[in-house]
């Protein structure tokens, strides 16, 4: 969410190797006409990685839930780019990332191990503009970025909160390219809060992608939507998208989902409050349970509040372990607030 919002943290952008499709943005050729912008490439940074622990002060704690504890890096960049990380993918083989900025901006980083499996460092960073469908840069409203899913052909769709919409880019192979087009939200979702729109966005199978709201409305449930993969083709055809709901819980909102390689839907939460602090929560729901209906409850696996070193937690990827386990990637969006951290934690699912 923007950095107007009253949350705690953020995370920084990449380069692709190990993901070759996620190199960079796609180069737009002469049929799509020269970007009008003063910030037409992405440019290399250097973001420096600080191991923390994940209990403040105990390094023994290794375990929260049903989470075992793989690292956690305090990320930094001076890049005025870099930072309110709130979208993110890391590739099949854990090498390599993208991330989106709630300014407009990819993010693409190698991710480095230590022997013992846990989050070591951060190279090869590059960052850039998202630009609109005439190849200009967004605009100060149009620049909230919050949701991102790479689909099967590498390419990228963004959902955006105040001028709520979703936004479907090339691959990242090049310098930055104008979207490829542009959608107003599922028609199912009904109406958004300007700063409380689609928060995650998730290909929960090979034809459908997830649009979830970050704020359940009252006493009721997370909304959501499922759209045909297909409608993104065509820019003409409208997102009506099915309703499907997820039971909210006191305090928290919604900041991100990914498919785990066990066929779950992982939920990634956020809490703040001034007198408690941030609080994060991660919860799944089965495919069983999806297709069963389409009010859904999900399980918790694990609470985190300030005894752990969390912050604005917005951004959650999924990949299989090198042991089969499910490994959840979380990073947290700093608001470009001098008071709050980019960070970037690894757990495995206990099962």
């Amino acid at each position: 969410m923007r950095p107007t919002k009253h949350v705690p943290s953020h995370a920084g952008r990449s380069k692709r190797r190990g993901w070759p499709a996620l190199a960079a943005l796609a180069l737009c050729a002469g049929a799509c006409g020269a970007a009008q912008t003063t910030e037409p490439a992405f440019q290399d940074i250097v973001v420096s990685a600080r191991p923390i622990t994940l209990a403040a002060g105990d390094p023994s704690v290794d375990e929260v839930g049903r989470l075992a504890w793989r690292g956690t890096l305090v990320l930094e960049a001076s890049h005025r780019r870099f930072g309110g990380l709130s979208g993110l993918r890391v590739s099949a083989d854990g090498k390599s990332a993208v991330a989106i900025t709630d300014r407009g901006s990819f993010l693409t980083f190698d991710l480095d191990y230590g022997d013992d499996g846990r989050l070591a460092g951060v190279h090869g960073a590059r960052i850039g503009p998202m630009l609109d469908e005439k190849g200009n840069l967004l605009t100060d409203e149009d620049v909230d970025s919050e949701g991102l899913e790479v689909l099967a052909d590498d390419r990228l769709a963004v959902s955006f909160e105040h001028r709520h919409r979703i936004a479907v880019y090339p691959p990242l192979i090049g310098e930055p390219a104008p979207a490829l087009a542009t959608f107003a939200p599922p028609s199912a979702l009904g109406a958004m809060a300007d700063n409380q729109g689609m928060e995650a966005l998730v290909r929960v199978d090979e034809g459908s992608l997830l649009a979830l709201v970050e704020h359940a409305p009252g006493e009721g449930p997370h909304r959501g939507a499922l759209v045909a993969i297909s409608a993104l083709d065509d820019a003409a055809h409208a997102l009506p998208g099915k309703t499907v709901t997820l039971q909210a819980a006191p305090r928290f909102d919604i900041t991100d989902a990914a498919l785990g390689p066990d066929g779950m839907l992982y939920v990634l939460e956020r809490s703040f409050d001034p007198m408690r602090g941030p609080g994060m929560r991660l919860r799944r729901v089965s495919k069983q349970e999806r297709e069963g209906g389409s009010a859904w409850t999900g399980e918790t696996l694990a609470e985190l509040d300030t005894r752990y070193a969390i912050d604005n937690m917005e951004g959650l990827s999924a990949r299989l372990g090198p042991s089969g386990e499910t490994l959840l990637y979380v990073v947290s969006d700093d608001n470009f607030n001098l008071l709050q951290r980019t960070m970037l934690m690894l757990f495995a699912v206990r099962e």
